[in-house]
């Protein structure tokens, strides 16, 4: 609530606020913020004063100020229309609920220990399932306890081993009752029971839970439901396998979950491939991961169901690299597969899963770059960030081979590197790259009049290097570039002239703080020149300012433009 401005003269008008809580004091405060009529952040006050108000001071006007707690579940307190007048503090109080404590207390029956099967408790308000308010992890004594603000949630309780997730809904936190919560995982013998009970829920939370509960008992009971002539008992089998897969032997995977990529059902299937897939993940850092077969994988990477093919190549995530690339044709063979789930799969997850695992395994092959291209523009985020990085790496991984290629140029190449220069963490490697290969390209241009790229796309991509970098290396490539490719031609004449901003453009970088940048400028100053219309007047002004330049060779390339320019519009007036 608002209060009126203090009686008192003060040297500085402001306005004080007094946070409170159930008619005490409340220090639980993150921030206070000041705003304008019209919305706007004027200030943040984030130390509270000695007697645990928040201070700040303000000219004459009237403010909108917004106190933030820290305590979960607690919302922001508004004070609007805070009138301060010149010579005084205005105050007011921030009332704020009560908050409650809550304990949560976890058992289990079987090792480990709680803490290392209860992972950590997240919460919610009642009914939703977004935002978060909280996530805490387990102590280890198996209880995890904290503060929210009274009123209604829902505690969600993650679990390794046993339940997957336990939810605790319409839970009523009050400020006088602490809350004492008590969860029991599973038991050896209702997972015993519920490996085979009808309800999937029950069922799911026993086969996930066997391995951790029943030790070698668990692995052998899933052992035998692999031969089951049901389908869904088959899949539960390696469901459960799917848990235990840090301590299943690379015969067991051979011999028995590899078999399961020929099963009819396609749950099953899958399931093999998760299986595959946290293998390797329990693997990772040992000499396990160099033996992880691969081969294997290849059918479920074409298989016709989506989770199958996911789940197929999110396990080649966790392949090692050398033995896969020590055998050319098994490289050769992923690639295709990958390439083809980057062209059209419509499945996000298998897209996902196929360019994260290209950049772990350094798939760069010309079939496999142009899916990481593609997937640049992929409309789902989660598949265009990983290929962002998976292009980025890409580009990295070719500039350490190009030392020692001899090969021509690939046009799978020119459209990566044109690609690099719109990647501010690739741009200077691109720009490099295309001050060596623009002159070649216009080259071949100009014998065949058939080119592997955009032309006019690439000479935008090189003005906007040469205009936007902060590298000065990166620009002077970029510049480079586009004096090798001839911009006295007719061609690429027209192309700067339909970009529209390649005389401010020019003009800016005749006054770069880089010579060699001012000479570059200076040299491809006739192509912004149209044939048959007048000469630029900012152009001409720029280069007879450059006349007058520190560095002689910058003085030459705009007295010869001059020089050219010059003739082409008497020969216009003629």
């Amino acid at each position: 609530m608002v209060g009126d401005p203090v009686a008192e003269e003060v040297e500085a008008s402001g306005w004080r606020i007094y946070p409170e809580s159930q008619g005490q004091l409340f220090s639980d405060i993150s921030r206070a913020e000041v705003y304008d009529s019209q919305g706007s952040l004027l200030s943040t006050v984030r130390r509270a004063d000695a007697d645990g108000s928040f201070f700040g001071e303000a000219a004459p006007g009237t403010y909108d100020i917004r106190i933030i707690p820290q305590t979960p579940g607690m919302e922001d307190v508004w004070l609007r229309g805070m009138v301060v007048e010149p010579n005084s503090v205005s105050q007011g109080t921030a009332e704020f609920p009560g908050v409650g404590a809550w304990q949560m207390t976890i058992a289990a029956e079987w090792e480990p220990t709680p803490t290392e099967t209860a992972r950590r408790v997240d919460v919610f308000r009642a009914g939703e399932r977004r935002p978060r308010l909280l996530r805490q992890g387990v102590r280890s004594d198996g209880t995890v306890f904290g503060q929210l603000a009274a009123g209604r949630y829902d505690f969600l309780l993650h679990v390794d081993g046993g339940r997957e997730r336990i939810w605790l809904e319409d839970v009523v936190v009050a400020p006088d009752e602490p809350v004492d919560l008590h969860v029991q995982l599973l038991t050896k013998e209702m997972i015993r029971t519920g490996l085979t009970a009808s309800d999937w829920q029950q069922r799911r939370d026993a086969l996930s839970a066997a391995g951790p509960a029943l030790g070698q008992e668990g692995l052998d009971r899933l052992m035998a439901m692999l031969s089951d002539p049901k389908p869904q008992v088959r899949a539960d089998a390696l469901y459960g396998l799917s848990f235990m897969a840090g301590e299943l032997t690379e015969a067991i995977l051979l011999e028995d979950v590899v078999p399961a990529f020929a099963d009819p059902y396609w749950r099953v299937r899958a399931n093999a491939a998760v299986t595959f897939l946290r293998y390797g993940e329990a693997a990772k850092g040992t000499f396990a991961m160099d033996r992880l077969p691969v081969h294997p994988l290849l059918k479920p990477l074409q298989d016709p169901v989506a989770e199958v093919r996911s789940a197929a190549a999110a396990a080649f995530i966790n392949a090692a690299v050398q033995p896969l690339h020590a055998d050319g044709d098994l490289v050769r063979e992923v690639e295709a597969a990958f390439a083809r789930i980057l062209e059209d799969d419509p499945c996000y997850e298998a897209r996902w899963a196929a360019v994260t695992a290209a950049r772990h395994l350094h798939l760069y092959g010309d079939a496999v770059s142009q899916g990481i291209l593609a997937a640049l523009h992929d409309p789902v985020d989660m598949v265009k960030k990983s290929a962002e990085e998976t292009f980025d790496s890409m580009v990295w991984s070719l500039a350490r081979q190009l030392p020692y290629m001899s090969q021509p140029t690939r046009p799978a190449q020119r459209l990566i590197y044109l690609e690099a220069l719109d990647h501010p963490g690739v741009r200077f490697i691109a720009a490099g790259w295309w001050a060596e290969e623009a002159a070649p390209l216009w080259a071949e241009y100009q014998e065949t009049g058939e080119h592997a790229v955009d032309l006019e796309q690439l000479v935008s991509a090189l003005l906007r290097a040469v205009g936007e970098d902060d590298d000065p290396q990166t620009r002077q490539a970029a510049a480079s570039a586009l004096q090798a490719m001839d911009y006295g031609g007719q061609v690429l004449a027209d192309l700067a002239g339909k970009q529209r901003l390649t005389v401010p453009f020019l003009v800016r970088l005749l006054a770069d703080d880089q010579w060699s940048l001012r000479q570059a400028a200076a040299e491809m100053a006739v192509a912004a020149h149209l044939p048959g219309m007048p000469v630029s007047k900012s152009l001409q002004g720029a280069l007879e300012h450059a006349l007058q330049d520190d560095h002689w060779l910058v003085r030459r390339a705009a007295e010869e433009a001059l020089e050219q320019l010059q003739a082409a519009d008497e020969l216009r007036r003629w």
